[in-house]
Protein backbone atom coordinates (compact mmCIF):
# COMPACT_ATOMS: atom_id res chain seq x y z
CA UNK A 1 0.00 0.00 0.00
CA UNK A 2 3.19 2.32 0.46
CA UNK A 3 3.51 2.32 -3.31
CA UNK A 4 -0.20 3.79 -3.68
CA UNK A 5 1.32 6.72 -2.27
CA UNK A 6 4.60 7.64 -3.84
CA UNK A 7 2.37 6.53 -7.41
CA UNK A 8 -0.37 8.39 -6.68
CA UNK A 9 1.69 11.23 -5.48
CA UNK A 10 2.10 12.30 -9.15
CA UNK A 11 -1.38 12.12 -10.23
CA UNK A 12 -3.28 13.74 -6.44
CA UNK A 13 -3.65 16.90 -4.94
CA UNK A 14 -2.04 17.33 -1.55
CA UNK A 15 -5.18 17.34 0.31
CA UNK A 16 -6.06 14.26 -1.60
CA UNK A 17 -3.02 12.61 -1.07
CA UNK A 18 -3.09 13.28 2.86
CA UNK A 19 -6.69 12.22 3.03
CA UNK A 20 -5.17 9.03 1.43
CA UNK A 21 -2.30 8.66 4.00
CA UNK A 22 -4.35 8.54 6.33
CA UNK A 23 -5.77 5.43 5.52
CA UNK A 24 -2.58 3.62 3.95
CA UNK A 25 -1.11 4.43 7.58
CA UNK A 26 -3.73 3.45 9.56
CA UNK A 27 -4.22 0.01 7.89
CA UNK A 28 -0.23 -0.56 8.04
CA UNK A 29 -0.72 -0.40 11.66
CA UNK A 30 -3.19 -3.06 11.63
CA UNK A 31 -1.95 -5.53 9.48
CA UNK A 32 1.21 -5.71 11.05
CA UNK A 33 2.41 -9.12 12.44
CA UNK A 34 2.56 -8.12 15.95
CA UNK A 35 -0.01 -5.35 16.55
CA UNK A 36 0.69 -2.90 19.73
CA UNK A 37 -1.90 -1.40 22.00
CA UNK A 38 -0.37 1.59 20.79
CA UNK A 39 -0.77 0.92 17.22
CA UNK A 40 -4.28 0.19 17.59
CA UNK A 41 -4.97 3.60 19.40
CA UNK A 42 -3.23 5.16 16.67
CA UNK A 43 -5.14 3.35 14.04
CA UNK A 44 -8.71 4.72 16.08
CA UNK A 45 -7.99 7.85 15.36
CA UNK A 46 -6.49 7.96 11.45
CA UNK A 47 -9.23 5.77 10.08
CA UNK A 48 -12.47 7.65 12.29
CA UNK A 49 -10.54 10.89 10.70
CA UNK A 50 -10.78 9.44 6.87
CA UNK A 51 -13.79 8.47 7.35
CA UNK A 52 -15.02 11.94 8.64
CA UNK A 53 -13.29 13.62 5.73
CA UNK A 54 -14.55 11.53 2.97
CA UNK A 55 -17.65 13.23 2.10
CA UNK A 56 -15.96 16.38 2.53
CA UNK A 57 -13.71 15.39 -0.30
CA UNK A 58 -15.73 12.92 -2.52
CA UNK A 59 -19.17 13.26 -4.05
CA UNK A 60 -21.90 11.36 -2.43
CA UNK A 61 -22.13 8.90 -5.03
CA UNK A 62 -18.62 7.62 -3.93
CA UNK A 63 -20.01 7.13 -0.31
CA UNK A 64 -20.29 3.47 -0.53
CA UNK A 65 -21.10 0.08 1.32
CA UNK A 66 -17.38 -0.47 2.02
CA UNK A 67 -16.89 2.82 3.85
CA UNK A 68 -19.67 1.93 6.27
CA UNK A 69 -17.88 -1.32 6.68
CA UNK A 70 -14.57 0.51 7.56
CA UNK A 71 -16.64 2.90 9.85
CA UNK A 72 -17.30 -1.01 11.99
CA UNK A 73 -14.16 -2.45 11.27
CA UNK A 74 -12.48 1.43 12.83
CA UNK A 75 -14.26 1.63 15.73
CA UNK A 76 -13.44 -1.63 17.82
CA UNK A 77 -13.55 -4.48 15.75
CA UNK A 78 -9.87 -5.09 15.99
CA UNK A 79 -10.36 -4.91 19.25
CA UNK A 80 -12.71 -8.14 19.20
CA UNK A 81 -9.96 -10.39 17.25
CA UNK A 82 -11.77 -9.78 13.86
CA UNK A 83 -8.59 -8.11 12.95
CA UNK A 84 -6.91 -11.95 12.13
CA UNK A 85 -9.91 -12.36 9.62
CA UNK A 86 -9.82 -9.84 7.85
CA UNK A 87 -6.07 -10.09 7.27
CA UNK A 88 -6.52 -13.99 6.27
CA UNK A 89 -8.96 -12.51 4.02
CA UNK A 90 -6.61 -9.80 2.58
CA UNK A 91 -3.61 -12.37 2.18
CA UNK A 92 -4.87 -14.95 0.57
CA UNK A 93 -6.75 -12.56 -2.71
Amino acid sequence: MYLSVIVLAKFMSRKYLQHWMLFVSAVNLLLQDIVSENDVLKAEIMLPMFLRDFPKLYPARSLTYNLHNLSLWAVGEVRRSVLGEFRFSVRRL
